[in-house]
Parts: C-alpha cells; sequence; structure tokens
C-alpha cells in the first residue's frame, strides 16, 4: 500500500471513527450516560470486537463480498491511526486535567472514596470466594 493510499484511507477511517462516536455518543447520552461512554462503546463496536467478528462471518458465510472491518482497517494503515489516537487521547486527557476542580472533589472525598473501595474490595472478594469454591471442589487445579 503506497504513502497516498494509507493517507486517503486514514481520513476515510477518521470520518467514519468521528462519525460512529457522534452517533453513539448521542445516543449514549439519551439513556442518561456521558457522551464519552457512548464514544467508548462506538470504539468496541468498530473494532474486531463487534464489526469485524461480524463482517468477517458474512463474508465467511457468501452474504458480502468482502470484510469490511479488514478492508477500512487493514494492517498497513493502523500505525498511522494509532500515532494519530494517541496524540488526541492525550490531549483529551490534557482538557480534562485542565477542567479539574479541586473544590467539587475535595467535597466528595467520602464518595469518591467508598465507590473506589468497593470497586476494589467485592470484586477481590467474590474472586477470593470463586477460588476457594474452585479449590475445595476439585477438579479444577
Amino acid at each position: 500500500m503506497s504513502p497516498f493510499q494509507i493517507s486517503v484511507l486514514f481520513f476515510l477511517q477518521f470520518a467514519v471513527i468521528l462519525l460512529a462516536c457522534r452517533l453513539v455518543g448521542a445516543l449514549g447520552r439519551r439513556f442518561g450516560q456521558p457522551q464519552v461512554v457512548g464514544e467508548m462503546i462506538a470504539g468496541v463496536v468498530l473494532g474486531p470486537s463487534l464489526l469485524g467478528l461480524i463482517s468477517h462471518q458474512l463474508h465467511a458465510a457468501g452474504v458480502i463480498p468482502a470484510d469490511w472491518q479488514a478492508q477500512l482497517f487493514p494492517k498497513e494503515s493502523r500505525p498511522a491511526l494509532f500515532s494519530v489516537c494517541q496524540i488526541g487521547l492525550s490531549v483529551y486527557m490534557f482538557l480534562i486535567g485542565v477542567e479539574f476542580r479541586t473544590d467539587l472533589f475535595l467535597g466528595r472525598v467520602r464518595s469518591a472514596a467508598a465507590v473506589s473501595l468497593a470497586g476494589m474490595l467485592l470484586p477481590f472478594l467474590f474472586g477470593g470466594l470463586i477460588g476457594w469454591w474452585m479449590h475445595t471442589h476439585g477438579g479444577f487445579f
């Protein structure tokens, strides 16, 4: 693939990604979620987890003539897309840091600590219980 073809494909990829993020982000907001959650879901939808799996299976079954996800995101174009995405992520995190309000954070330290601890302790506890159960019932290890 020539550099010109990669650059054209990059802008097509960029347009598809932005369109998907805007649509799924707006849909997420309708369900009361932050737009960034919808944008993360759009990434899963466009990636090999969903679009790649569906288009590959449809192509293998003969329903569609080509694997859409593999044609839209070929291996040759991924380094350029990855580099620009890392820059975008860095700018996004910088802007979040600039807008961070310590007065709001300090007012909610207790609830933030409780959510953080619950997010760590409960999975650890359930994982330990499942591990203990698997060990005592045999056949797993």
